[in-house]
């Protein structure tokens, strides 16, 4: 099954200026099974996302899922399976002993052609670590894929 693992919208994200129900149908023309909306410090509601799949719409082969990209100390941070909006938590470590069933995914740390260390690649916090993204260059997700092969962490 292909996904799309972190879109945001401008519904709920500043950065975004893509309507949720064109994010569906542009998912859908390209032949994604799915997509998880991952918005700024805001979680979809099950209203919301049904809402957004009658105006799209898509029928139940096409997944919507939400999750949600919280700030920490170690950049951003994909996390997946909390069923209520987080706020107010700084750190990976204490993101972790919060919600420790849930999947968390280090995003875009290629951004910019960074190159992380190992031990920030590695930390026993994170679940995965997102590797191809359009927030990153070429270079970056270049970068992502050879440190991945490198280290291979588990990587979206």
């Amino acid at each position: 099954m292909l996904i799309e693992m972190h879109a945001h919208t401008s519904r709920h994200s500043s950065c975004s200026r893509i309507d949720p129900v064109e994010l569906v149908e542009r998912a859908r023309m390209k032949g994604l099974q799915g997509l998880v909306i991952t918005e700024h410090d805001y979680l979809w509601s099950e209203t919301e996302l049904e809402e957004l799949r009658r105006e799209a719409g898509a029928d139940e082969s096409f997944m919507i899922l939400a999750a949600q990209e919280v700030s920490t100390n170690m950049g951003h941070v994909l996390v997946y399976g909390v069923d209520h909006t987080i706020s107010g938590v700084s750190s990976l470590r204490e993101l972790r002993r919060l919600y420790p069933g849930a999947a968390l995914v280090w995003a875009h740390p290629f951004r910019n052609d960074r190159v992380p260390e190992a031990s920030r690649l590695l930390r026993p916090e994170l679940d995965a670590i997102e590797i191809i993204t359009n927030n990153h260059s070429s270079r970056g997700n270049y970068l992502g894929l050879m440190l991945w092969h490198r280290h291979r962490f588990t990587a979206i």
